[in-house]
């Protein structure tokens, strides 16, 4: 599964709530994640993100509520007004473009409801994305920490040199393991091809499913 947090079912940790209101924690990491990708118009992203989710039709700044733009789109669009199901539904959201997508998808999920980052698994932009102090070197050290011996406990990240002080202040963001995992097959026979996604959590079972 993907090892960061950015469009999750629980609107505690979401970008933003249904009711439109902004979670200032997660917003900061999504658009840190978005400079890390080089990713132009950020908050652009943010405001279509952020009127999917939100119940209401009132369009922000950058976003994509308005009609008259609904109706320019080159596929149908209405806003959710509820938590993107798969990561495949950003394609649905204005700005979001294949090329913006495929740099994201594989650093967001729509189903970690702990809202924490596996320091064990993820890449140099999730990692970068946490603070404004975590540096590129920084996140190597991360990486070359674990490919050692693997983080047991999130303490652990504060025996890495430089980690002393920013260690303690990512307490809240990081976690060692991982419950959730998405799962992608494909099966051929002939000229028939199928393909499937599903999300698997540990102890529940899978929550999401469906043919593409």
């Amino acid at each position: 599964m993907s090892s960061s947090r950015f469009t999750r079912q629980q609107k505690e940790r979401s970008v933003y709530e249904q009711n439109g209101v902004r979670n200032d924690k997660i917003l900061d990491e999504y658009s840190r994640l978005l400079k890390n990708l080089d990713i132009e118009g950020g908050p652009a992203l943010v405001g279509a993100l952020a009127d999917w989710i939100d119940s209401d039709d009132d369009p922000r700044l950058y976003g994509a509520e308005a009609p008259d733009y609904r109706a320019a789109y080159n596929k149908p669009y209405t806003p959710g007004n509820a938590y993107i199901e798969s990561v495949d539904d950003l394609l649905m959201i204005k700005g979001y473009d294949p090329e913006i997508f495929g740099l994201i998808s594989p650093l967001v999920s729509a189903y970690n409801n702990s809202g924490l980052v596996n320091i064990n698994t993820a890449t140099e932009e999730a990692l970068m994305a946490l603070s404004d102090d975590m540096t590129e070197g920084l996140a190597r050290k991360i990486k070359g920490a674990r490919a050692v011996s693997p983080f047991r406990n999130t303490s652990d990240l504060m025996k890495v040199p430089g980690f002393e002080v920013i260690g303690f202040d990512l307490q809240d963001k990081i976690t060692v393991s991982s419950d959730t995992f998405r799962i992608y097959s494909k099966v051929t026979s002939g000229e028939i091809e199928r393909q499937a996604e599903a999300v698997y959590k540990i102890k529940s079972g899978f929550v999401y499913w469906r043919e593409m």
